[in-house]
């Protein structure tokens, strides 16, 4: 959840559309970030996706914001199905958690649940069972 007022810093000052491709450029970047970084600190821990590791968490939800318009109950909807996504692990996010190693595989899993969640958010919208 603290990734949403980031988010809203980064896209809302532009206006939406402009503010829609710097968070898409800011989460490109965390990407590269987060997967250099999280192989320094699974190294120094000796673990794989250590639970304080949550930069790949923001990097996925800020994905989702990117792909739907920026109003409060479309950002709920994004958290909401991404967290589902995160959690839940469908094919084939529970093999990317379980066979990409390194930060490269902490990364991969949350940008793959973003996908699944921007197709749901999409479709949601798409049928107007959202509120544009």
């Amino acid at each position: 959840m603290a990734a949403l007022p980031f988010a809203a810093i980064i896209m809302w000052p532009c206006g939406p559309e402009i503010g829609r491709w710097l968070l898409f450029g800011a989460a490109s970047g965390l990407f590269l970030a987060g997967w250099y970084y999280s192989n320094i600190y699974m190294r120094a821990a000796s673990q794989h996706d250590p639970k304080e590791v949550v930069v790949d968490e923001v990097v996925g939800q800020w994905l989702v914001l990117c792909a739907v318009p920026a109003t409060p109950i479309n950002w709920l909807l994004s958290f909401i199905l991404f967290r589902i996504t995160d959690i839940v692990k469908p094919f084939p996010i529970s093999y990317i958690d379980k066979h990409v190693k390194g930060g490269l595989g902490v990364m991969l899993d949350d940008i793959a649940a973003s996908l699944y969640a921007i197709i749901v958010a999409l479709l949601c919208l798409n049928y107007e069972i959202i509120i544009k």
